[in-house]
């Protein structure tokens, strides 16, 4: 633990606070709860990443990615993942920045259907790994670029964030429909050769 937080409060007062502090209203919470499961802490957690984009301007290149946060008490749309460290969690879609890893954005992932919860109908309705619309918005128009994995690889969030002023680079699984055969892996091509793709606004190139 950082010795700042012991410098700003003892332990006792620590507790005292985190066992009398709420964040929502208990009163309509279980409306809120019918469109946002994570509706007890979506308000300070938003509050959190407004301060965040205030006090930072990222550089030019951002990374979209999840990340688990460790968590093993009651909540309905706590996650397992085997492959991360703590296997049970609280999964987290974030953007950062590439250079020095600030999170200049996040949202808490809170079950099937959740990702696009502030997005229009219209972009509700593309694939799921579209949620980088929802994470990318303060950054629209601004000609950064976003790099992600293949689970978010899709021709509709490369279309839509160049629509939006930005640039994004990734890699298509070799099943993607969207990639045509003479770019799937061939003996017969020429080692060490390459084919490139090009429509107006992307440009495919085969990594083998």
């Amino acid at each position: 633990m950082r010795d700042i937080f012991g410098a700003v409060t003892n332990v006792n007062r620590f507790l005292l606070l985190l066992a009398a502090v709420r964040f929502d209203n208990p009163v309509d919470r279980n409306e809120w709860k019918l469109s946002d499961p994570a509706a007890a802490i979506t308000s300070i957690f938003q509050k959190l990443f407004n301060q965040c984009q205030d006090l930072y301007n990222p550089e030019k290149n951002l990374c979209i990615d999840e990340m688990l946060v460790g968590f093993r008490g009651r909540c309905p749309f706590r996650m397992y993942i085997p492959n991360k460290p703590d296997k049970y969690g609280l999964k987290i879609m974030c953007l950062a920045d590439t250079r020095n890893h600030y999170l200049y954005n996040a949202y808490i992932y809170a079950g099937k259907d959740t990702d696009g919860l502030s997005l229009p109908r219209r972009e509700q309705n593309l694939p799921k790994p579209t949620q980088a619309f929802r994470l990318s918005r303060p950054m629209w128009n601004t000609n950064r670029n976003i790099t992600a994995d293949n689970w978010f690889d899709c021709i509709p969030l490369a279309e839509g964030l160049k629509e939006r002023g930005m640039t994004y680079v990734g890699t298509l699984e070799e099943n993607k429909r969207e990639i045509p055969k003479e770019y799937l892996p061939n003996k017969s091509r020429v080692p060490d050769s390459f084919v490139y793709g090009f429509t107006k606004v992307l440009t495919l190139l085969p990594l083998s």
